[in-house]
């Protein structure tokens, strides 16, 4: 009997002995993990960790992300996961690090790309360890840029099939070039620029000038290899030129004619607005010539004609490149080469030249 109680009292004894080692280890276990989440780097390396796994769900909780009309939050997700491509890691920021503020370094492929930054927020739990929340954390998913677009005042400018109402105008009064003398006869036409704020991806820029007709884009701005900056400019529809092609020509014939002294000044004249500025040009572009007579042979060469821009359904330029060749009496050959930008403005029904500019 008593060997029977010595057991059974070494049977309690040894399960309590356990019972208390696998509670001190429990108690222990649940020290070291409450020790492993309460030091900074643990909330830094679980950022990484879903940088590296291109966890975008996870990582939303850490960004503050102002979604636009222009995009949403799946594009704007998309565009953040082709963003995280790279080897993520991270260094401590020794120089600006402190206990109550530890700061950490992000690192991509080797490049430092963005920085995180922790608040300590006191004590907590039943072993009163630290907890460090998030104060910032900066990096290029979370940074968008502005996009700015500027196109004829009276295009419409489509971003993502969305069009750009005047909310997005930031100036409406730059002035087009050569376009000095309309005044009299149009409303002159302007550059319109629009400025998105808060983008992040690629946008997909659509202008339809007011020949229906969409216009190209003219120049790009790019920075951080994203595009910054549209700049689009007047253009025509192949329609438009066809109906007054052949006007330029005929009036870019009259004007060689009268320039190489064969006419005279009404004939080209009659293609022009009487108080227009092209007539008061016309005395400075004839050229002095000696002919010693009537010249036996001219020959017109052939017209050029490009860079069509159609401002206002009343109003275009055209550039425009000639040489005629002249044969003199003593048998000498003179050439002139004429390059033109010409100004139109239409008057009841009609295209006449109100300006044109020379040597372009």
């Amino acid at each position: 009997m008593k060997k029977g109680v010595f057991w059974k009292v070494y049977g309690i004894v040894v399960t309590c002995l356990l019972v208390l080692i696998l509670a001190g280890l429990g108690v222990l276990w649940f020290y070291l993990d409450n020790y492993e989440k309460s030091r900074p780097e643990y909330k830094v390396e679980e950022i990484v960790e879903n940088l590296n796994k291109s966890d975008i769900d996870d990582l939303l909780t850490y960004l503050d992300i102002q979604v636009t009309e222009f995009e949403n939050m799946d594009s704007v997700k998309e565009y953040l996961k082709s963003e995280l491509s790279g080897e993520w890691s991270y260094t401590k920021n020794r120089n600006d690090s402190t206990d109550e503020e530890p700061c950490y370094i992000l690192i991509k492929d080797g490049d430092k790309v963005g920085s995180i930054s922790l608040n300590k927020d006191g004590k907590q739990g039943i072993f009163k360890m630290p907890n460090y929340s998030l104060a910032s954390f900066n990096t290029e998913l979370n940074k968008t840029r502005a996009v700015t677009i500027k196109a004829p005042n009276n295009a419409a400018v489509f971003v993502n099939g969305i069009e750009l109402s005047d909310d997005y105008v930031s100036s409406n009064d730059e002035e087009v070039v050569d376009l000095e003398y309309v005044v009299d006869y149009i409303e002159t036409p302007t550059y319109k620029s629009y400025k998105l704020d808060n983008i992040y991806g690629d946008l997909d820029v659509k202008v339809v000038g007011v020949s229906g007709n969409e216009l190209s884009v003219e120049a790009t701005e790019t920075e951080d290899e994203k595009i910054v900056a549209y700049e689009y400019s007047f253009e025509c529809s192949e329609d438009f030129i066809n109906s007054v092609d052949q006007r330029v020509r005929d009036y870019i014939y009259e004007y060689v004619d009268y320039v190489i002294n064969t006419k005279q000044v009404s004939t080209v004249q009659s293609y022009t607005l009487s108080a227009s500025n092209a007539r008061k040009l016309f005395a400075n572009s004839a050229v002095a010539i000696a002919w010693n007579g009537t010249p036996k042979s001219i020959n017109y060469g052939e017209i050029e004609t490009s860079n069509y821009q159609q401002y206002t359904e009343d109003c275009f330029s055209v550039e425009a490149s000639v040489t005629a060749s002249v044969v003199t009496n003593s048998g000498d050959v003179r050439e002139y080469p004429t390059t033109l930008k010409i100004i139109w403005v239409k008057k009841s029904g009609s295209w006449y030249v109100v300006d044109f500019k020379l040597g372009r």
